[in-house]
Order: structure tokens, then C-alpha cells, then sequence
């Protein structure tokens, strides 16, 4: 309605200079007088020819009304783009931006106008940004460029949860406009959001390396089953044969720390493959507590008092109170939280064992 408006402005407008012009030609008596059929004549031209300057005018706006519909709906497909378009001149400051390259520096439109693209990026990549232009003005060939963005307060989905002012990376395709000879143009650059390409391409290098460690994982663990059947055997045979009683309890402490072991290599190369843990079934957690806390006593109680230092482990756990898992696997568990609790006192103290039912399962504690 405003447009069709100022069309009518600009035709009465038109029509009063038109009427100013003939009263000046009568006033300076450049306008003849004719004759009654001649009048005729010319009054029925004028009429014709007002018709046709109708039509055209006609004409005229629908094609203006057709050229603003045009440009609004190019106006709409370049702000709402998904790829972020930016218009620099040759000292490298916008002149021109949409919507989508505002979303990915995490800035509003307003405040990119007449500052270097450069200061939007982290601070290490803008060395990169200043000589991707210098090479897109130098040579007037398209040229391409990575950088990463910190954008405040943005949320961006991994692997464990979202992740707040997370970096983003975005590739910069530039090309300069044409110009006569001797004189820079603009220069257009298209900002492409490569972030999850790049993070796919961080998971695939993840996973080649969890393979490559996978295939590694076997020969080790064939290397360090032989040696433990090199242990173990030596230490069935005592426990057959031997009548000293302290040299069977030696072995049968080998053996079990062997067994252990075993098992903690195979539950190992089972996690590096990415496979299930096999033997996983109800579990009492107190016989476990009871075997970790006697093992470790030659480091926690022994080895302490040797130095002159106290150390107290203390348990509570019910009879009763099961969770479901494999009993090396509690065990190893039980055993490096105990260590790491008699590490944390180079001074002496007591380690506390806790175990209770709780709604949803049962809480363990080593403090």
C-alpha cells in the first residue's frame, strides 16, 4: 500500500510539472491556435496517447512491484541462509552480513558492521584469518581457510551431555570481485559451520586407535596368560605336595592373586574391544570387602607401622547386601579405592568401608 502510494505521489507530481511547462509555452506564445478539425485531431492523439502512457505506467508499477518482490524474497534467502555470507572491503572490515553469520559468531548483526571479521574468532586463529585475506586480495583467486569460534553461552550437544561456550569451527570460502584494473574490490566470503564434520572425524580417529589397541590387546594378553600359567603351575604343585602348612597358604594366596590377575587381563582386553563383560551375576559385597581389606594389609598396615604410622581400616557393611557384577571385578574396585584412601593419609588415620541398601540400589563408600 506505502509503495502503491508514492507511485501516485510520483505521477501527480509529474502531471503538475507537465501543466507548469504548457502554461509557460501559452504565457511566452509558443502555442498556436488550430483550427476546429485540427483540434479534433490533436484532442483525439492526446487522447490515444494518454491511454497508452496508462497502460505503460501500468506496466511500470507491476514490474516495480514485481522487482520488490523479488528483492524481498532475495533480501529473505540471503539473511535465512544456512551458510553465513559477509561482504569485506580491502582493509578487511564488514560492510555487509546476514543473519546466519551474526548466529555463528554469536554476535548481533548490528555490532559486525565496520570491525575486522578477525576479532570474532579465537585469538590463536586470527593470524590464520589476516593471511587468508592478504592471499585473497594478492592473488584474486578464491581461497579457503578453517578458524574456531568461542560463542558465549552457546550450547552445543557431546558425547556426555552439553557443553556451554563450546567452540565451533567454521571454514572461510573468500573470492573478490572484478574490478577495473588496479582497484580492489569487495571481497565475498561464505562461513560454513564444519563443527560436527570435525568431530566425526575426532570419533573415527577415536575408534581406528581403540582398534589398533584392540588388535594389540590380544598379543599382550596371550603373552600374559603364558606367564601366569608359568606361576600358577609351580604354585599347584606346592600346594599339592607340600606339607608345610605356611608354604600352601603362600600358594594359595599365588593362586588366587593369579586367578585375579587372569581375569583382570581378560575383562581388559574385553573393554578395549568393546564387548560385554561375561560372568556378571548377584554378587555378596561383605566376603569381597573382607578379602580386599586382609590382602591389602601388607600395604596399609605393615608397611605403615614399619614407618612409624598408624593406619586403621574399619568396615560396616550388612550381611545381606548384594549388587550385581563379577567378584574381580568388586573386588579390583574395593582394593583401589582402599589404596587411594591410605595414600591421601601420608600422616596416618582410620579408612572407613560403608555399604547400605539405599532405594535404588546399594551405596558403597571407601573415605
Amino acid at each position: 500500500m506505502a509503495k502503491r502510494r508514492k507511485q501516485e505521489d510520483a505521477s501527480t507530481e509529474l502531471r503538475r510539472r507537465a501543466e507548469k511547462a504548457l502554461e509557460e509555452r501559452l504565457a511566452a506564445g509558443s502555442a498556436t491556435e488550430l483550427s476546429a478539425e485540427d483540434a479534433v485531431r490533436v484532442i483525439h492523439e492526446l487522447q490515444v496517447h494518454q491511454i497508452e502512457l496508462d497502460m505503460q505506467n501500468e506496466e511500470l508499477h507491476r514490474a516495480q512491484e514485481e522487482l520488490a518482490t523479488a528483492h524481498e524474497r532475495y533480501l529473505n534467502l540471503y539473511d535465512f541462509a544456512p551458510v553465513g555470507y559477509v561482504t569485506l572491503n580491502a582493509e578487511g572490515k564488514i560492510q555487509e552480513a546476514n543473519f546466519t553469520c551474526a548466529e555463528m559468531l554469536g554476535v548481533e548483526r548490528r555490532v559486525l558492521m565496520g570491525n575486522s571479521l578477525a576479532q570474532f574468532f579465537e585469538w590463536e586463529d586470527r593470524d590464520v584469518i589476516f593471511l587468508h585475506y592478504r592471499q585473497v586480495f594478492e592473488l584474486g583467486v578464491r581461497q579457503s581457510c578453517e578458524a574456531r569460534v568461542r560463542k558465549q553461552n552457546s550450547v552445543r550437544y557431546i558425547r556426555g551431555g552439553r557443553k556451554k561456550d563450546a567452540i565451533w569451527y567454521i571454514r572461510l570460502d573468500s573470492i573478490v570481485e572484478k574490478q577495473k584494473e588496479g582497484e580492489l574490490g569487495l571481497c565475498r566470503t561464505a562461513l560454513v559451520d564444519i563443527t560436527e564434520p570435525k568431530r566425526l572425524e575426532k570419533e573415527l580417529v577415536r575408534v581406528e586407535r581403540l582398534r589398533a589397541l584392540g588388535e594389540m590387546s590380544a598379543g599382550v594378553s596371550h603373552n600374559l596368560n603364558n606367564m601366569l600359567t608359568g606361576i600358577m603351575g609351580p604354585a599347584q604343585l606346592l600346594l599339592r605336595y607340600s606339607e608345610d602348612e605356611q608354604v600352601r597358604a603362600d600358594a594359595k594366596i599365588i593362586l588366587k592373586s593369579a586367578e585375579r590377575a587372569r581375569d583382570l587381563v581378560r575383562r581388559l582386553h574385553q573393554s578395549v574391544r568393546g564387548e560385554a563383560e561375561q560372568g556378571v551375576r548377584s554378587v555378596m559385597i561383605k566376603p569381597i570387602v573382607l578379602q580386599a581389606v586382609n590382602d591389602t594389609q601388607p600395604r596399609w598396615k605393615d608397611e605403615a607401622e614399619a614407618q612409624g604410622i598408624v593406619i586403621k581400616v574399619e568396615q560396616d557393611v550388612g550381611q545381606a547386601l548384594e549388587i550385581l557384577g563379577t567378584v574381580s571385578g568388586v573386588y579390583d574396585l574395593l582394593v583401589n579405592l582402599l589404596l587411594n584412601a591410605v595414600d591421601a593419609m601420608p600422616g596416618g588415620g582410620t579408612v572407613s568401608i560403608l555399604a547400605r541398601a539405599e532405594e535404588a540400589g546399594v551405596e558403597l563408600v571407601v573415605r
